[in-house]
């Protein structure tokens, strides 16, 4: 009778042990879940930012190309490029060692 009693226990324990090691890994995998969520959130952030540098950096081509062409059009591409520098001042440096 003694021994079933301290199988019991024995059992018990484990039991709860492995509960604990059920929720701990329920735990990691939500923390996971919401990184890769967070993550993912970034990079599509970064996606939209690196959309908008290229846009940029094709108007200042265009710009620079109509300037090239004709010394008549200088002042409106200089208007055009101060435009787009003003609209992407976080991307300022970015257009400055573009052009120079």
């Amino acid at each position: 009778m003694g021994l079933l009693i301290m199988e019991k226990k024995d059992l018990a324990s484990k039991y709860e042990q492995l509960e604990a090691l059920a929720e701990s890994s329920e735990l990691m995998h939500k923390h996971d879940s919401a990184m890769n969520k967070s993550a993912l959130a970034e990079s599509r952030k970064r996606e939209e930012s690196l959309k908008k540098t290229v846009s940029v950096k094709d108007a200042c081509i265009a710009s620079v190309s109509l300037w090239n062409s004709s010394p008549s059009l200088t002042k409106p591409c200089m208007l055009a490029f101060s435009d787009i520098y003003f609209a992407h001042t976080s991307w300022g440096y970015f257009l400055l060692s573009f052009v120079a």
